[in-house]
Parts: C-alpha cells; structure tokens; sequence
C-alpha cells in the first residue's frame, strides 16, 4: 500500500499532484496523507492540483483526507486546483466537521485560565485563615476579659517597653516637624487673604482628627509591626512555636494576644502625643508670626472640640489593633529560607500601611455620612 500511495502523491515541478484512486477507504487515505506530509517536509509547492477518475468514490476517511489538504492550502496560501476531480472539493467535504470545532485553545489562553484559577483559591484560602486568624484574636480577647489571671502579664509590660515606650522619641520628633512644615505650608497659602491667625485653628483640627492617629499609627506599624513580625518569624522559623504547640499553648492567645493588646492600647497613647508635639511646632511657627500664646489657645479651642478629639482616638484604637495584629500573621506565615524573616518584615509594614489608608478612606466616608 505504501508504494501505491507513492504514485499517488508526487511532484511535476512545482506542482505537488495527489491522484485519488476510485475507492478511498480508511486505509489508503491514512497512507496517502503520510505520503503527503513526506512531500510537503521536503518542499514547498506552488500549488496543489487533486485528480480523480469519473468512477471515484471516497469514504468517510477520504473525505477527511481532502479537507486537510484544503487546511494546508489555506493555511500556507496556495491554490487548490480541482478541476479533474469527480466532484468538487467544498462539495466534498461539506459534511465534515469544521476546524474550530477540534480547535484546542491556545497555550497562552490556557495558562492563563490555569493561573487564574489557582490565584483565585489561593485567594480564597488566604481569606478563610484570616478569618480563622481574627476570631481566634477576637476569642483570646474574649477569654482575658473573662479571666485575666490566665494573661500573661510579665511578658505584656516587655512588649510594651521594646514596642511602645521606645517609640514615644520618635513620634515626638515626627510629631514636632509636621506640625512646623503644615504651619509653615498652610501660612503661606493664608497671608494671600490675611488669614494667617486660622493656621493654628487648621493644623490642630488636622492633627487631633486625622493626621496624628495616622502618623502615630505609621510609625507604629514601620517600628514596632515590622519587629512583631520578625520575631514572630524567626520563633517559627526555629519551630519554637511548634514546641509550643505540642505542650498545647496556642500562639494567637500566648504570642499575638501581647502584642496586639499592646497596639490597641498605646497607640491612642502615642496619638496623643504626637498631636500634642504637633501643635507645640505650630505654636513656635505662629509665634514667630507676631502671635501671643493667648491667642494660638483661644483659635485651637475655638474649632477643636472633644468629638474631635475622641475621633481621633477611635481611629488610634482600631489602627493599633489591625496593624499589631497584621503584623503578627505575617511573622505566623514566615515561610522557611534565609529570606523569609526579611519577606515576612516587608509584607507586615506594607500591608499595615495599606490598611491604615483604607480604614482611614472608610472612616472618612462614615463621619461625613453621620456629619461628625
């Protein structure tokens, strides 16, 4: 059979000829199309003449046979000349399935689909244990109030020391010089309509409402969130909460409960004082305006009242606890490896900024709605 398709399949020049005898059946077509593909590896034709005698008659498998050489044609831009065939080829094939039918999708587009399904139930996964994660922090919150003997104190004045205490200078500091570069700033917009004595109205309103909770809560996520996670990670890393787990100490009650405990509380501390440094900083650039000290009082009391005061402290309050706690899941997340503590550090101060962002934009909606 193998030499009867090769004078079937053959080249006149550049003229690739394909001779189909009367019967086509399963056999010869898978034959002739071997042949066929053996031509056209070789050379390249101009074009493809099909031949037939008047009493040809093609099976099933033949038909598909011609329907490739029509593909290839296409496919390569060459013309099919049918002339000497019995029947016309587009009359031929009629009744084979189109090519798009057994099209498989591109590489491309399955890769794409296979990547975004895996994204999708990593996403979903990572949301579940965040969830899990805050309702044992939530429950560990609960238990303490129930029982505070079972808290470990001792280890809770150590993380307030190393993670609060010591952050205070820096937030000072901060503090200090936002409130002397926003006078100065806010001044120089105010003299255009000589309303220099509102800047100490405008920065205390900005520092009590929005901008000390924030700076505070910053600070408090790139120091002490950053070292949570760290610590976190390398007590991992070393499977020493591991070993705590077998002696059937959870580390969200024993290791995270500290920790965010210490956010939630001190950083409404440490909002305070950053506010307070803020408007000392205003209080010099006013007062090297002209202004008496009398004054700069009566213009901060004038438009900062306790609600925005106590506003700004809601805000610390819920800052503290979601970036302690943000930071305490990625040091609980560290993977293994030599830069895992430094990944988990990364991953702690960039997702504790970008919450602190998104819980100020909500709670900026929400005062407005309720006109507070």
């Amino acid at each position: 059979m193998k030499n009867d398709s090769e004078k079937y399949v053959y080249f006149s020049g550049d003229e690739l000829i394909i001779l189909l005898p009367d019967v086509v059946d399963k056999s010869l077509a898978g034959d002739l199309y071997r042949k066929f593909q053996f031509q056209t590896a070789s050379k390249t034709p101009s074009r493809i003449v099909i031949n037939s005698s008047d009493g040809f008659h093609c099976h099933s498998a033949g038909k598909a046979f011609v329907s490739l050489i029509k593909k290839y044609c296409c496919r390569n831009d060459l013309e099919l000349n049918d002339q000497n065939l019995a029947c016309r080829v587009d009359d031929l094939i009629k009744d084979c399935p189109s090519e798009e039918v057994h099209e498989q999708p591109s590489r491309v587009f399955r890769e794409f689909i296979e990547g975004f399904g895996k994204g999708f139930c990593s996403y979903l996964s990572s949301i579940t244990s965040k969830i899990e994660y805050y309702g044992r922090v939530f429950a560990s919150l609960a238990g303490l109030l129930k029982n505070p003997k079972i808290f470990r104190w001792s280890d809770f004045f150590r993380i307030v020391e190393s993670a609060a205490v010591n952050s205070f200078g820096i937030c000072m500091l901060i503090g200090f010089l936002f409130g002397l570069i926003l006078s100065f700033q806010s001044a120089t917009s105010m003299k255009q309509f000589g309303a220099e004595i509102y800047v100490a109205s405008l920065v205390s309103l900005t520092l009590f409402r929005v901008m000390g909770p924030f700076i505070a809560a910053i600070l408090f996520s790139a120091r002490s969130g950053t070292a949570f996670a760290a610590e976190l990670g390398t007590m991992k890393i070393n499977e020493e909460i591991d070993a705590l787990k077998t002696f059937g100490l959870g580390p969200v009650p024993f290791l995270v409960l500290p920790r965010v405990l210490t956010g939630t509380l001190f950083v409404p501390l440490l909002t305070l004082y950053t506010s307070l440094f803020g408007l000392v900083g205003m209080s010099l650039v006013m007062r090297s305006m002209g202004y008496p000290f009398e004054v700069i009082f009566d213009q901060v009391t004038m438009l900062t009242g306790l609600s925005d005061f106590a506003q700004g402290m809601f805000k610390a309050l819920v800052y503290g606890f979601e970036t302690a706690a943000i930071g305490c899941l990625s040091g609980l997340n560290t993977q293994t490896g030599s830069k895992a503590v430094g990944d988990a550090a990364t991953r702690a101060v960039v997702s504790g900024v970008v919450a602190i962002v998104l819980t100020e934009g909500v709670f900026s909606v929400i005062f407005y709605l309720l006109e507070i």
